[in-house]
């Protein structure tokens, strides 16, 4: 399966991925250092999915990304027509090291992705995570 995420921070653009290798200057990357988290809604997540036309990967995302407490894969859902039925909204944190590295953490506080970042353009308006 291949996994999507977009990440959104005011102040700068970062693009990252898992196989990059690139580093953020410290002066660059120290309005991003730190830990970002957000609770967010199925139907937020659904919305963004489907803005991007990426429809197809709707019920696998909430049915993997805990949204529905009990439901672990896209058979599972009550209705797959209606796939945030019966959800919960996530708490969802990144992470934002100075040597230029990055991570995701679920709900739980596990990680679920890391890899590096590299800041673009300092002063613009969101952060950039190409898929890993």
């Amino acid at each position: 399966m291949k996994r999507y995420m977009l990440v959104v921070a005011v102040g700068l653009v970062a693009t990252a991925s898992a196989s990059a290798a690139h580093s953020a200057s410290s002066q660059s990357s120290a309005s991003l250092v730190g830990t970002w988290a957000r609770t967010t809604t199925c139907s937020q997540l659904v919305s963004a999915f489907r803005s991007a036309g990426m429809t197809k990967l709707v019920n696998e995302m909430v049915s993997g990304n805990g949204f529905i407490p009990g439901v672990r894969s896209p058979d599972q859902l009550r209705d797959p027509a209606r796939p945030c039925l019966g959800a919960v909204p996530r708490k969802h944190s990144h992470f934002f090291l100075k040597s230029g590295k990055f991570g995701s953490l679920d709900w739980n506080g596990d990680p679920v992705d890391d890899g590096r970042y590299r800041i673009n353009k300092p002063g613009a308006g969101s952060t950039r995570h190409a898929g890993c």
